[in-house]
Protein backbone atom coordinates (compact mmCIF):
# COMPACT_ATOMS: atom_id res chain seq x y z
CA UNK A 1 0.00 0.00 0.00
CA UNK A 2 1.25 3.15 -0.37
CA UNK A 3 0.19 6.99 0.77
CA UNK A 4 0.66 10.45 -0.70
CA UNK A 5 -0.46 13.27 1.80
CA UNK A 6 -0.93 16.35 -0.40
CA UNK A 7 -1.90 18.31 2.57
CA UNK A 8 -2.36 17.42 6.06
CA UNK A 9 -3.47 18.97 9.51
CA UNK A 10 -1.74 17.58 12.42
CA UNK A 11 0.04 13.99 12.56
CA UNK A 12 -0.21 11.83 15.52
CA UNK A 13 1.74 8.76 17.13
CA UNK A 14 0.11 5.84 18.70
CA UNK A 15 2.09 2.12 20.04
CA UNK A 16 1.58 -0.65 17.67
CA UNK A 17 0.63 -3.90 19.35
CA UNK A 18 3.20 -5.97 20.81
CA UNK A 19 1.69 -9.24 20.07
CA UNK A 20 1.27 -8.22 15.87
CA UNK A 21 4.70 -7.57 16.07
CA UNK A 22 5.40 -10.82 17.57
CA UNK A 23 3.19 -12.39 15.12
CA UNK A 24 4.79 -11.00 12.05
CA UNK A 25 8.11 -12.04 13.11
CA UNK A 26 7.23 -15.89 13.64
CA UNK A 27 5.28 -16.00 10.55
CA UNK A 28 1.96 -14.60 10.67
CA UNK A 29 0.03 -13.52 7.73
CA UNK A 30 0.56 -10.30 6.92
CA UNK A 31 -3.24 -9.98 5.72
CA UNK A 32 -3.76 -10.36 9.41
CA UNK A 33 -1.58 -8.35 11.17
CA UNK A 34 0.26 -6.19 9.00
CA UNK A 35 -0.95 -1.98 8.69
CA UNK A 36 0.39 -0.70 5.50
CA UNK A 37 1.00 2.93 4.88
CA UNK A 38 -1.85 4.27 3.50
CA UNK A 39 -4.58 2.50 5.48
CA UNK A 40 -7.54 3.52 7.84
CA UNK A 41 -6.33 2.99 11.23
CA UNK A 42 -8.08 2.86 15.06
CA UNK A 43 -7.37 2.11 18.33
CA UNK A 44 -8.10 -0.83 19.85
CA UNK A 45 -9.54 -1.08 23.92
CA UNK A 46 -5.29 -0.83 24.88
CA UNK A 47 -4.88 2.03 22.92
CA UNK A 48 -3.01 0.03 20.35
CA UNK A 49 -3.48 0.72 16.27
CA UNK A 50 -5.59 -1.53 14.62
CA UNK A 51 -6.43 -1.54 10.70
CA UNK A 52 -10.08 0.55 10.88
CA UNK A 53 -13.34 -2.26 10.57
CA UNK A 54 -16.96 -2.34 12.05
CA UNK A 55 -15.60 -3.01 15.26
CA UNK A 56 -12.43 -0.86 15.65
CA UNK A 57 -13.77 3.93 14.33
CA UNK A 58 -11.19 4.96 12.22
CA UNK A 59 -9.06 8.03 13.70
CA UNK A 60 -6.94 8.28 10.67
CA UNK A 61 -4.39 7.18 8.16
CA UNK A 62 -1.26 5.00 8.69
CA UNK A 63 1.90 6.91 8.07
CA UNK A 64 4.07 4.16 8.29
CA UNK A 65 3.89 0.27 7.45
CA UNK A 66 4.30 -2.08 10.33
CA UNK A 67 4.79 -4.88 8.09
CA UNK A 68 8.10 -7.92 7.05
CA UNK A 69 8.12 -7.89 3.13
CA UNK A 70 8.24 -5.66 0.48
CA UNK A 71 8.49 -1.76 0.08
CA UNK A 72 5.03 -0.43 0.68
CA UNK A 73 5.16 3.47 -0.40
CA UNK A 74 5.02 4.58 -3.59
CA UNK A 75 8.38 5.27 -4.40
CA UNK A 76 9.48 1.50 -3.68
CA UNK A 77 10.68 -0.61 -6.73
CA UNK A 78 12.05 -4.34 -7.14
CA UNK A 79 15.50 -4.23 -7.37
CA UNK A 80 17.66 -7.03 -8.89
CA UNK A 81 20.26 -7.79 -6.46
CA UNK A 82 22.20 -11.15 -8.45
CA UNK A 83 23.54 -12.19 -11.53
CA UNK A 84 20.56 -14.56 -11.63
CA UNK A 85 17.85 -11.79 -12.14
CA UNK A 86 16.87 -12.39 -7.81
CA UNK A 87 15.02 -8.90 -7.15
CA UNK A 88 14.73 -7.28 -3.73
CA UNK A 89 12.38 -4.80 -3.02
CA UNK A 90 13.62 -1.00 -1.49
CA UNK A 91 12.43 0.76 1.40
CA UNK A 92 12.96 3.92 3.56
CA UNK A 93 14.83 2.90 6.05
CA UNK A 94 16.80 -0.47 5.47
CA UNK A 95 17.51 -1.26 8.59
CA UNK A 96 13.39 -1.39 9.10
CA UNK A 97 13.53 -5.06 7.44
CA UNK A 98 10.14 -2.57 6.18
CA UNK A 99 8.89 -2.45 9.62
CA UNK A 100 9.09 0.97 10.20
CA UNK A 101 7.47 0.83 13.77
CA UNK A 102 10.51 -0.95 15.08
CA UNK A 103 12.94 1.70 16.66
CA UNK A 104 10.19 3.56 18.45
CA UNK A 105 7.13 0.99 18.72
CA UNK A 106 4.97 4.27 17.53
CA UNK A 107 3.17 4.43 14.50
CA UNK A 108 2.61 8.24 12.99
CA UNK A 109 -1.18 8.61 11.80
CA UNK A 110 -2.56 11.26 9.96
CA UNK A 111 -5.68 12.17 12.39
CA UNK A 112 -8.36 15.87 12.09
CA UNK A 113 -8.14 16.55 7.84
CA UNK A 114 -6.22 16.87 4.69
CA UNK A 115 -6.50 15.71 1.52
CA UNK A 116 -4.66 12.40 0.85
CA UNK A 117 -4.23 10.04 -2.19
CA UNK A 118 -4.15 6.23 -1.20
CA UNK A 119 -3.91 3.06 -3.01
CA UNK A 120 -5.70 0.84 0.16
CA UNK A 121 -8.62 0.13 -1.81
CA UNK A 122 -10.68 -2.70 -1.99
CA UNK A 123 -10.52 -3.80 -5.76
CA UNK A 124 -13.47 -3.50 -8.35
CA UNK A 125 -14.75 -0.80 -6.28
CA UNK A 126 -15.86 2.48 -8.17
CA UNK A 127 -15.56 5.78 -6.04
CA UNK A 128 -17.30 8.75 -7.66
CA UNK A 129 -16.05 12.69 -7.00
CA UNK A 130 -17.98 13.76 -4.01
CA UNK A 131 -19.78 10.97 -2.48
CA UNK A 132 -18.54 9.35 0.65
CA UNK A 133 -15.26 7.36 1.14
CA UNK A 134 -15.96 4.39 4.14
CA UNK A 135 -13.73 1.97 6.02
CA UNK A 136 -14.25 -1.35 4.82
CA UNK A 137 -16.52 -3.88 7.08
CA UNK A 138 -15.19 -6.67 4.64
CA UNK A 139 -11.59 -5.50 3.90
CA UNK A 140 -9.92 -3.89 7.38
CA UNK A 141 -8.15 -1.30 7.12
CA UNK A 142 -8.90 -0.64 3.28
CA UNK A 143 -11.46 1.86 1.42
CA UNK A 144 -14.37 1.02 -0.10
CA UNK A 145 -18.50 3.06 -0.27
CA UNK A 146 -20.47 0.84 1.38
CA UNK A 147 -18.35 0.23 4.85
CA UNK A 148 -20.21 1.38 8.13
CA UNK A 149 -17.82 4.41 9.29
CA UNK A 150 -17.18 7.66 6.83
CA UNK A 151 -13.43 8.70 6.31
CA UNK A 152 -13.82 11.54 3.94
CA UNK A 153 -15.28 12.53 0.45
CA UNK A 154 -13.53 11.29 -2.48
CA UNK A 155 -11.75 14.07 -4.84
CA UNK A 156 -10.95 11.79 -7.56
CA UNK A 157 -11.79 8.71 -8.45
CA UNK A 158 -9.49 5.71 -9.06
CA UNK A 159 -6.47 6.70 -11.36
CA UNK A 160 -2.47 6.64 -11.82
CA UNK A 161 -0.17 8.94 -9.82
CA UNK A 162 2.28 10.55 -11.80
CA UNK A 163 5.96 10.76 -11.23
CA UNK A 164 7.22 13.34 -13.16
CA UNK A 165 9.64 11.07 -14.23
CA UNK A 166 9.48 10.56 -18.71
CA UNK A 167 8.98 6.49 -19.81
CA UNK A 168 5.21 5.54 -19.67
CA UNK A 169 1.96 6.91 -21.57
CA UNK A 170 -0.41 5.32 -19.29
CA UNK A 171 0.18 8.69 -16.32
CA UNK A 172 -1.95 11.52 -16.96
CA UNK A 173 1.27 13.51 -17.92
CA UNK A 174 2.96 10.83 -19.77
CA UNK A 175 5.03 9.98 -17.28
CA UNK A 176 5.90 6.84 -15.02
CA UNK A 177 3.26 6.44 -12.66
CA UNK A 178 3.90 5.45 -9.30
CA UNK A 179 4.15 2.34 -7.87
CA UNK A 180 0.75 0.87 -6.67
CA UNK A 181 -0.48 -2.08 -4.75
CA UNK A 182 -4.01 -3.84 -4.02
CA UNK A 183 -4.24 -6.83 -1.58
CA UNK A 184 -3.90 -8.71 -3.92
CA UNK A 185 -0.32 -6.73 -5.18
CA UNK A 186 -2.10 -5.99 -8.94
CA UNK A 187 -1.80 -2.16 -9.84
CA UNK A 188 -4.84 -0.16 -9.01
CA UNK A 189 -3.77 3.37 -9.24
CA UNK A 190 -4.63 6.08 -6.30
CA UNK A 191 -7.94 7.67 -5.01
CA UNK A 192 -8.17 11.23 -3.58
CA UNK A 193 -10.19 12.45 -0.72
CA UNK A 194 -10.65 15.21 1.57
CA UNK A 195 -10.69 13.48 4.84
CA UNK A 196 -13.44 14.13 7.69
CA UNK A 197 -13.30 12.50 10.97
Amino acid sequence: MALIPKYHTAVAMFAVDPADVSSLNTGGAESTYAIYQGMAVGLNSSGYVKKASNSVTPIGLAGDSLAVAGGHTAYNDSLVVSPGGTKKSTQNRVSDYFNETLGSGLMSVYIVGGEFYTDAVVSGVTFTVGSSVKASNASPGYFDISGSNSVGICTSGLAQYPSGVPGAINAADFSMPLKTQNSAGASTGFISFIMAL
